[in-house]
């Protein structure tokens, strides 16, 4: 099996994060009672924010199958999110067997994601400040509901 996860936490020994959180020892606990296999190579970051990095995003897999993966990077292609896009390529006789995807697949196109939520972006005052938390809450709930109505209009099954 392969997971790859968003951790949220900091583990130097393993995965070269900046840093150790106690959750990032628990999470390693669990790699190595587990007998799994971090396929993270390097210490290229995996998320981005604000002039912040970090590497929180983890590939982890069992044992029988890590030999049959490789090529794993972290790409310099920008995916408009903070989180970095994660390679890997598969020995091709291991694709295709027993795979069940755990949850459904989607893609974004995030050239149309652009276009649709460009012009709702331009129209937000972003200089006008909320007189009270109701006024507030509306105008994050309109963002919001922009934001993900945009999302909606520009993702496709797969």
């Amino acid at each position: 099996a392969v997971v790859s996860t968003q951790s949220g936490h900091y583990g130097r020994e393993l995965w070269k994060s900046n840093k150790t959180s106690p959750k990032g020892r628990i999470i390693s606990d669990l790699i190595n009672n587990k007998n799994l296999i971090l396929l993270n190579i390097g210490s290229e970051p995996t998320w981005c924010s604000r002039g912040l990095n970090s590497i929180i995003d983890l590939t982890l897999s069992s044992s029988n199958i890590s030999a049959d993966i490789a090529e794993w990077k972290v790409s310099d292609k920008n995916m408009y999110s903070d989180h970095k896009l994660i390679t890997f390529t598969l020995n091709q006789s291991k694709q295709g067997k027993r795979f069940r995807p755990t949850t459904k697949k989607t893609c974004i196109d995030y050239d149309k994601l652009r276009i649709e939520l460009t012009p709702q972006l331009q129209n937000v005052d972003w200089n006008h400040h909320a007189d009270n938390l109701d006024e507030l809450n509306y105008k994050a709930s309109s963002l919001h509901q922009s934001i993900s109505e945009s999302i909606k209009k520009s993702t496709s099954k797969i």
